[in-house]
C-alpha cells in the first residue's frame, strides 16, 4: 500500500517529538532552579564597578544537549529525505537512481536551480513542482520576509553544523537582565557630574564563567555602591537568534509537519 510508504516519516517526526519534549523539559528544569553566583569589584581607582560572574550554582549540561539535539535535527532533515525517497517510489518502486534522492532546501533561487533540481525529475511531476513552490527563497508563499529565518533554512545549517563541523550546539544566553546600582560618592556636585547611562556596559552574549555581566565607569571615585542583580536566562540554538531552543524547533517540526501534509494525497 502507498500509504506504507510514508511510515518512515511519521515515525522519524513522533521520534522527534518525544525528544523534543525531553529536550524542553530539561532546559526549562535548569532555567527555572539555574542561579547564577558572581562577583563586584571596584575598578583601578574606585573610577567605576563591575560585575562578573563567577559559576552557575546548577552548572548547564551543554554537551549533553548538544547530543540530543543533534539526534532530534538528524530526524527532522531524514524525515525530509524519506519523504523525497516515498514520493520517488510512487512513480517507480525502486526508484531507478536513489542515490540522488534528496529534499532540497535553498533559500536563493540560483542555488537550487543549479544544484537543486537533481533527482526531482524521479519523483511525480505535481510533486516536483510543488517541492520547488514551496521552497525557502519563495517569499511570496512563507510569511519569512528573510530566507534565513526560514523553519527549514534553520534546519539546515544546524543539520550542516552537527555533522560538519564541532559544533557548540547549545548556549546560554540572557533573555532579561536587571542590574539595579546605586552609588555614592564624595560630594553632591562629583555625584551630579556623572553620566551613569553613558558609562554603563551590560553584556548580551553568550553566558558563561569569567564575562563581565556588567560595567559602569565614573569620572570621581565612588564612596560606596550597593549592586543587585536579577537575570532571566534561556538556551539558544544559534548565538545570533535568541529565541529559546525549544521553540525553534517546535516551529521547525510543526512546519515538517505541514510540508509532508501537502504531499499526504499522493499516498492515498
Amino acid at each position: 500500500m502507498k500509504a506504507e510508504l510514508l511510515r518512515p516519516v511519521d515515525l522519524k517526526l513522533t521520534r522527534a517529538a518525544v525528544q523534543l519534549a525531553v529536550l524542553a523539559d530539561s532546559m526549562q528544569r535548569w532555567a527555572a532552579g539555574s542561579q547564577l553566583a558572581h562577583k563586584g569589584e571596584l575598578l583601578d581607582g574606585r573610577l567605576g564597578f563591575r560585575i562578573t560572574i563567577a559559576e552557575w550554582e546548577v552548572t548547564p549540561p551543554i554537551e549533553e544537549w548538544g547530543l540530543l539535539v543533534g539526534e532530534l535535527v538528524h530526524n527532522l532533515r531524514t524525515s525530509l529525505d524519506n519523504l523525497a525517497y516515498a514520493l520517488a517510489c510512487v512513480r517507480q518502486n525502486p526508484p531507478a537512481r536513489p542515490w540522488e534522492l534528496a529534499y532540497p532546501i535553498f533559500g536563493d533561487q540560483a542555488d537550487f536551480d543549479r544544484r537543486g533540481r537533481r533527482g526531482l525529475n524521479l519523483l511525480p511531476d505535481a510533486a516536483a513542482q510543488l517541492i520547488e513552490h514551496i521552497q525557502p527563497f519563495q517569499r511570496e508563499v512563507w510569511p519569512w520576509d528573510v530566507p534565513e529565518f526560514h523553519p527549514l533554512m534553520m534546519l539546515q545549517r544546524l543539520s550542516n553544523s552537527d555533522k560538519h563541523r564541532l559544533p557548540k550546539i547549545a548556549v546560554v544566553v540572557p533573555q532579561e537582565m536587571k542590574p539595579r546600582c546605586t552609588l555614592e560618592f564624595h560630594s553632591d556636585e562629583e555625584a551630579r557630574a556623572q553620566d551613569i547611562e553613558g558609562g554603563t556596559t551590560i553584556w548580551g552574549g553568550p553566558i558563561e564563567p569569567g564575562v563581565v555581566l556588567f560595567e559602569l565607569r565614573t569620572t570621581a571615585p565612588i564612596k560606596k555602591v550597593d549592586f543587585q542583580f536579577e537575570g532571566k536566562f534561556a538556551v539558544s540554538l544559534e548565538e545570533e537568534h535568541r529565541a529559546p531552543a525549544p521553540e525553534v524547533l517546535g516551529n521547525i517540526l510543526s512546519h515538517i509537519h505541514e510540508v509532508v501534509g501537502l504531499f499526504r494525497h499522493h499516498f492515498a
